[in-house]
Formats: structure tokens, C-alpha cells, sequence
């Protein structure tokens, strides 16, 4: 199996991921959200307008995304972390629909080795 389809595989099973912005004060900030669409190497979320991360996408749409499952006992674990471009695909009263689409994307497994994944393949 290829990085690309076992990282396919174990995106498909994916309901959250956590997204990393830089807040206007130039620290990182992380937060966790539910994924409500995933399609290829883009996935969609829905957030309030006056989250941090939501405030700091509106100043720069370039975040990082990661996707991961662990096992208490150590034999499953897999990343998917990568960088990605953010836009809003449907907007609401107090939040929006959000869609990051990854630009470029790794795996890394128990073995701890990264492996660069060819994001146009997902």
C-alpha cells in the first residue's frame, strides 16, 4: 500500500482534526474541530466568526492541519499533517462554513519516519 492510500484509508475514518492559526499577536494558537465534509485533500468545518481561529483566518488563510489516531497500546499510531489554505464556502448569521485544502501533506506512522505525500493522490 502506498503512503497516499493508506493516509486515503485513514482520512476517510477522520472526524476531527486540529488547526493551527498564528493569532494577531503572533503567538500560535490550536484548536480542535469536527470535520462535517471531507473530499480529497479538502476538508470543511463549521466555526463562529468570533473564534480566535476564525478571526485569524480572516487576517491569513495559511494554517496547518493535523489528523491523528493513537491506541492505548501503541501498535495503531498514524499522523496526517500538512499545510493548508483556508477559505469560507458558506456564510451564516454568527459562524461559517470553512474549507481547508491542503497544499502539502505528510504521513508518519508508529515507525516515526515522515514520508511526503503527493496531495493531488488523496
Amino acid at each position: 500500500m502506498t503512503p497516499e492510500q493508506k493516509a486515503t484509508e485513514f482520512l476517510a475514518t477522520q472526524t476531527h482534526m486540529v488547526v493551527a492559526v498564528t493569532r494577531e499577536d503572533g503567538l500560535s494558537w490550536a484548536v480542535p474541530v469536527t470535520i462535517q465534509r471531507r473530499e480529497g485533500r479538502e476538508f470543511e468545518w463549521d466555526s463562529g466568526f468570533d473564534t480566535v481561529h476564525s478571526q485569524a483566518i480572516d487576517r491569513d488563510p495559511r494554517v496547518a492541519i493535523c489528523l491523528y489516531r493513537t491506541s492505548s497500546d501503541d501498535r495503531e499510531e498514524l499522523v496526517v499533517y500538512g499545510d493548508a489554505t483556508v477559505e469560507i464556502v458558506d456564510r451564516h448569521d454568527k459562524y461559517a462554513r470553512y474549507r481547508a485544502t491542503l497544499q502539502t501533506a505528510w504521513i508518519n506512522g508508529k515507525d516515526h519516519v515522515k514520508r511526503a505525500l503527493d496531495v493531488s493522490q488523496l
